[in-house]
């Protein structure tokens, strides 16, 4: 106006100064990464790349499980270029390494995937000190199969995501919410093709699913499975380990699934899917959003009403709509409520490793 101009969305009187306004990008600074297993070299890239891209320099303590590929990766850089001072891997007893890191005032963000239990933790360790960070945790993945899903494209999609990895997936499919009109024939199919799957070493030629990582997560899955059958859930296939030697557990699906059991409120991270009976999209709605978890959900229907009704109340990170792959990297990754805030992935992931400074010049 003739009083003034509008500068960012400010009023700046016309009687002050001219005033040059500059918005500065900034590293924010070195970064402790903490990693975990299941996927050691996606995970580990998936902070390095944008931590380093922003011009933060990075220490990476990963999963005491899974060193070995951290290392390499960080040799592989430093073989590339990179300078020494960028990049640092080390390991360890995780409680005392990530209690130094966070306290050190030398680190001014930090990047953790884990369970929701541990970024708890560090989240507020990290608080204490005002640092930035970013926190991907667990989930329960909610798949809504509504009455007019095309199963013949769902179910060799469901799967291949619910048990590639042995459902060791922070994303994987989980709580598979059926409508009536369409459950028994999913129930069926879903179990056909599961028992179909080749159990096996994943070097050997045809396997299409390994071991799970550890014994405990072994016993973990079979005390969710017999629980659920002791509230009257079926096994429809598998719901038992697979021989002796290692930790296979075979591809498992369970219906009759409901709130009160064990598999239904913590994550199973394991080859079991959970098929729950609903009466249409209002329930489906209240079971998908029963947990305080929201990382990644799905939704199968041919409706764009439908479609738009659960975008707008599903609470979820992110929203795969008939299809499973949401990890791609241009695109932001991270969840909600307990499973945590701030994203990895897409321009969002190097904004998370940002600094924002305002600069204000009158001349």
């Amino acid at each position: 106006s003739e009083e003034g101009r509008r500068v960012y969305g400010r009023i700046v009187p016309s009687r002050a100064p001219s005033i040059h306004i500059s918005v500065l990008k900034k590293p924010a600074g070195p970064v402790a990464c903490f990693t975990p297993w299941n996927f050691p070299a996606w995970n580990t890239m998936q902070k390095v790349a944008p931590a380093l891209g922003a011009g933060c320099s990075v220490v990476i303590k990963p999963a005491s499980e899974t060193p070995g590929t951290a290392w390499m990766i960080g040799q592989a850089l430093l073989d590339a270029g990179l300078p020494p001072a960028a990049i640092s891997v080390v390991w360890g007893k995780t409680s005392d390494i990530s209690d130094a890191l966070i306290a050190a005032p030398e680190i001014r963000k930090v990047s953790l995937t884990g369970s929701t239990r541990v970024g708890r933790i560090v989240a507020a360790q990290a608080g204490q000190h005002l640092k930035k960070v970013t926190m991907e945790l667990g989930g329960h993945g909610p798949v809504i199969v509504a009455g007019d899903a095309d199963l013949d494209r769902l179910v060799p999609m469901a799967v291949q995501w619910k048990y590639r990895n042995a459902g060791q997936v922070c994303v994987s499919p989980t709580r598979f919410i059926v409508d009536d009109a369409v459950h028994d024939e999913f129930v069926t199919r879903l179990a056909e093709g599961a028992a179909a799957l080749k159990l096996g070493d994943g070097l050997e030629e045809g396997t299409q699913m390994g071991p799970l990582t550890q014994k405990a997560q072994l016993n973990q899955v079979a005390e969710m499975v017999a629980d659920a059958e002791s509230r009257g859930a079926k096994v429809e296939t598998g719901g038992a380990r697979v021989g002796n030697i290692g930790n296979f557990f075979a591809p498992t699906v369970v219906s009759g699934m409901t709130p009160e059991m064990l598999a239904m409120n913590e994550e199973p991270f394991g080859p079991i899917a959970l098929v729950i009976r609903s009466t249409g999209l209002e329930a489906a709605l209240t079971e998908a959003n029963r947990l305080p978890v929201g990382l990644g959900a799905y939704l199968f229907t041919r409706s764009m009403e439908v479609s738009q009704e659960v975008q707008d109340r599903l609470k979820s990170g992110m929203l795969g709509i008939n299809h499973f792959a949401l990890a791609l990297p241009e695109t932001p990754f991270g969840g909600v409520l307990d499973s945590g805030y701030g994203s990895e992935g897409g321009i969002e992931g190097i904004e998370a490793y940002l600094s924002t400074m305002t600069v204000t010049a009158a001349i």
